[in-house]
């Protein structure tokens, strides 16, 4: 790369004006491409995408010293003089399945799961908690019992837990999966998992992502989405690349979850949460969403077409296999149609 140009596996990469390592530099830099991003960039031989030869050559007009096109050779990116992007759009388009009410949501995404379950006995599921896939779980429930779909071999592990709430807590989230799913399906004792509220520490933290690992990661993850756009307990402004830790909640979110608490005064503060850099390590992601109340937090995470802390769903954008089953209510301020 010290002249010029890179010698890879697809042949060379020529650059006409900036040496290549300059180029992925100034990307890197100046735009929002991720570090993974760079290196895959790196990796395409530009001039071979365009059917042109290998001098850096393009067609009349085509001022650019750097493009990127994605797997379907579609432009990506143009740098021109490794300044900022002149036109870049994002790389994944998020799979979006739009149902007329939460019932038909729940049977859905319990479809989704269960077919899942019954391809590969032994997955991985990452589950959710609060009102929103409560009828997914009564889906899937009723499903073991009328289909004799079976958990036996199935591990899961859950998104977060308030911090300092003992698992025998009534508001646990141990106790709302015992409720709605753990005790009505044939899911072994040890093979379900969740964050101690008991020990926030951040080797209590390290060692749930460690576990998660052994398990040989999340095959599919259930997301809700808050009405700011938080995922688990990953509130505005939190890294995109954390793993699980903890986090101070943020008002709104303690008076979205009172409702199960009597007050907000008795709502925890703090939580342990998976991070956003944990959850998108899953093979898939599966977001419910159901209801006005998310309409506006759905609008925004539809039209995003990078990843911003300040709004943690956006990180979405980023993952391969995200598929979106939301209602028309949760979906009125977006454009897409009942399917």
């Amino acid at each position: 790369m010290d002249k010029g140009m890179a010698v890879l596996k697809d042949g060379t990469i020529a650059g006409s004006v900036l040496k290549m390592k300059d180029s992925l530099r100034n990307i890197l830099a100046f735009t929002d491409a991720t570090l993974a991003d760079v290196v895959q960039m790196g990796a395409i031989n530009p001039a071979l995408q365009c059917g042109v030869d290998r001098k850096g050559s393009l067609e009349a007009g085509k001022d650019a010293d750097f493009i990127v096109l994605n797997e379907k050779n579609e432009l990506v990116l143009t740098v021109c003089r490794a300044r900022l992007p002149i036109k870049k759009k994002r790389w994944i388009e998020l799979k979006i399945v739009s149902v007329t009410d939460n019932q038909e949501m729940s049977k859905k995404a319990a479809g989704i799961i269960r077919e899942l379950v019954l391809r590969k006995p032994d997955a991985v599921l990452g589950l959710a908690t609060g009102g929103t896939p409560e009828g997914t779980y009564q889906q899937l429930v009723k499903d073991h019992q009328e289909n004799g779909t079976s958990y036996r071999s199935i591990r899961t592990v859950n998104l977060d837990e308030y911090a300092g709430i003992d698992p025998k807590d009534p508001n646990s989230y141990y106790a709302y999966m015992k409720q709605h799913f753990f005790d009505h399906v044939d899911l072994p004792d040890g093979q379900y998992f969740l964050p101690n509220g008991l020990d926030t520490s951040k080797e209590a933290c390290m060692r749930y992502d460690a576990l998660i690992d052994s398990l040989g990661g999340v095959d599919l993850q259930l997301l809700g989405i808050g009405r700011n756009g938080h995922i688990g307990f990953n509130e505005p402004g939190s890294s995109l690349t954390l793993g699980t830790h903890v986090v101070k909640l943020t008002e709104s979110t303690r008076h979205a979850n009172a409702r199960y608490f009597g007050s907000i005064e008795d709502v925890p503060t703090e939580a342990v949460t998976m991070g956003i850099g944990t959850i998108l390590k899953s093979r898939k992601i599966l977001l419910i969403a159901s209801g006005e109340e998310k309409a506006d937090a759905l609008g925004k995470l539809v039209l995003a077409n990078r990843a911003d802390s300040r709004f943690p769903a956006s990180a979405l954008t980023q993952h391969k296999n995200v598929i979106i089953i939301a209602d028309e209510a949760a979906l009125s301020q977006t454009k897409v149609s009942k399917d």
